[in-house]
């Protein structure tokens, strides 16, 4: 079985560090990103089964991404959120983003990890 192929994308150093840490530890090929202008791009290089997204980044935030990734090949991963916003927020992101879930930071890593498998099973990516 091949391994899971996900690509997180936060502007911040130590939470890429970390997540990619425990992504690979459950043997997950795991690309990252601090910026997320160029996601597109790596979407279609590496065809990750889930796209991690921090929703609050300087230029361009992770709705927008999300919107941005699907838009231009069509297709994309189910995404999985991964904020420090306010619950509020996330859940009404999530029902008007097709195929997502969130998990605020600072949640145990296993919800994460939990999310991102669950994100996986549901399919192939899917148009927006």
């Amino acid at each position: 079985m091949e391994p899971l192929s996900i690509v997180v994308v936060d502007d911040d150093e130590s939470v890429l560090d970390m997540l990619r840490r425990a992504f690979e530890h459950e043997g997950w090929k795991v690309v990252t990103s601090r910026t997320p202008f160029g996601v597109a791009g790596l979407l279609e290089k590496h065809k990750p089964q889930v796209l991690v997204l921090d929703l609050m980044m300087p230029g361009l935030d992770g709705e927008a991404v999300s919107q941005f990734a699907g838009k231009l090949g069509g297709d994309r991963p189910p995404v999985v959120f991964y904020s420090a916003a306010d619950v509020e927020r996330l859940e009404t992101l999530t029902r008007r983003t097709l195929d997502a879930a969130y998990v605020r930071k600072g949640s145990p890593l296993s919800e994460l990890v939990a999310a991102i498998r669950k994100a996986a099973e549901r399919g192939q990516p899917r148009a927006t």
